[in-house]
């Protein structure tokens, strides 16, 4: 799986999910039929979360999504949004929550471990809690995704005003050629 492309790579994995459970199913079926033809008595029926793995939960694949069947009932149990079947514009609006999360982490002074080591854990942590608030069903969820989308437009806002992106590559190309001539030289 490690060189397929990830859409790919997810078809695979849900399509081997849906074949297990599938297996399982028949596995189960013929089990049922050889303690009725045994005469034994047959275990009581799963409870639980076993019991919410039926064929028509399990095995009927979502339309429009790749995930296999478990993850998305196991996400639908968590009260959390399936990533893969949102909009364009819902799927940034998650971003951009992530996005806030990592910087709010990565501005305070939570962890210390050097650039690198912040930027991960900030990212791990704070982007990572903010997208399943983001994924969240219902009012809360929705205002986080409606607050992130307004911080995006308020950011692109600035950006158009103060051409911030144009400026950073500047100062960029102009350190990448300071650089460059003095290792130049260096080597002389």
């Amino acid at each position: 799986l490690g060189e397929l492309p990830l859409e790919r790579a997810i078809e695979v994995l849900a399509a081997a999910a849906e074949k297990a459970v599938e297996n399982a199913l028949v596995a189960q079926a013929v089990a049922a039929a050889m303690v009725a033809e045994e005469g034994l008595q047959p275990e009581e029926p799963p409870q639980g979360a076993a019991a919410s793995l039926t064929a028509a939960s399990v095995v009927a694949p979502a339309a429009q999504s790749p995930l296999a069947p478990l993850l998305r009932e196991q996400l639908a149990q968590a009260g959390l949004l399936d990533p893969s079947t949102l909009s364009d514009a819902e799927r940034q609006e998650v971003l951009a929550a992530a996005a806030a999360g990592t910087l709010l982490l990565l501005l305070l002074p939570v962890f210390d471990a050097g650039l690198a080591g912040d930027l991960s854990l900030s990212a791990l942590f704070g982007g990572g809690a903010a997208s399943v608030a983001a994924l969240r069903e219902g009012p809360a969820g929705q205002r986080l995704r409606d607050a992130a989308r307004g911080a995006v437009d308020k950011a692109v806002e600035v950006e158009k005003q103060y051409e911030l992106g144009s400026q950073a590559t500047a100062k960029y190309k102009e350190w990448v050629a300071k650089a460059t001539k003095a290792v130049g030289e260096l080597v002389r």
